[in-house]
């Protein structure tokens, strides 16, 4: 499994768009909109014997009425999961008519018939409270499965213990992943802790680092900043969450996007 950092394929778009494409996809904007978060090799069925090359787009959700209407937990991830494949492709026919003068909604142009070669983009959605969309549980189960089979082929062990070695997996894989999100949340209070007593305005302006009037706010965010510790530099540099996000992906995305 890798993360994807290249572009699409440059014989995909038209010779005399492609000095722009290339520039345009440069922008970490661009790049992170065009561009899903991983590239597996995964077995995509419980029946299936050789792994395909499958597309996964991960995302996170905060607590906010457009994600949690209805205090109803689970349609949160669902609705989001549901969403990505329509943006996906949306995007791809963009590239299309912006690149590869193709006509607006036809869906025929050379990156969106990229995109439809790998099959749907799997969204892979974790919840504020934890819970996950579907793609996620058939990962998890995915990557079971194939340790398990090369397990009982390799050491010569009875087929029938697949089963068993998949659910011993798929046990130890969720536990991992529950452990890598609960530290990255307490790294993420952590790396707050400077902005605690701020109102809005001054939140916004911590984040930019971009401090425009006085800061009368009180409690730690004061304590914090008047020792001289707060900058935009310590906010997005120390090597906690933030600065490893920043340097690796968009904080837009771990946020909720």
């Amino acid at each position: 499994m890798s993360r994807l950092r290249e572009a699409p394929p440059p014989g995909a778009i038209p010779l005399a768009h492609r000095p722009s494409f290339v520039t345009d996809f440069h922008g970490r904007e661009t790049r992170s909109s065009l561009v899903p978060d991983l590239l597996a090799n995964v077995l995509l069925s419980p029946r299936a014997t050789t792994t395909s090359q499958a597309l996964f787009e991960v995302k996170t959700l905060t607590v906010c009425p457009s994600r949690y209407a209805n205090d109803s937990r689970k349609s949160g991830v669902t609705k989001r999961a549901n969403e990505i494949q329509g943006e996906y492709e949306s995007k791809a026919d963009k590239a299309d008519v912006k690149y590869c003068g193709a006509v607006a909604g036809s869906r025929q142009g050379p990156v969106f018939s990229l995109l439809r070669s790998f099959g749907r983009v799997h969204a892979l959605v974790i919840g504020n409270f934890g819970e996950v969309s579907k793609d996620v549980t058939q990962l998890i189960r995915s990557c079971a499965l194939s340790k398990a089979r090369s397990m009982v082929s390799q050491f010569g062990g009875d087929p029938a213990l697949v089963g068993f070695y998949v659910k011993s997996f798929s046990r130890a894989y969720k536990r991992s992943i529950a452990m890598t999100g609960v530290i990255a949340r307490a790294n993420l209070v952590l790396d707050r802790k400077m902005f605690v007593g701020l109102d809005r305005r001054h939140f916004r302006e911590g984040m930019s680092g971009r401090w425009t009037t006085d800061r009368p706010f009180s409690g730690i965010g004061r304590d914090y900043f008047e020792t001289g510790h707060g900058s935009s530099a310590d906010y997005g540099g120390r090597g906690g969450f933030f600065g490893q996000f920043d340097a690796g992906g968009s904080s837009r995305d771990a946020s909720g996007g």
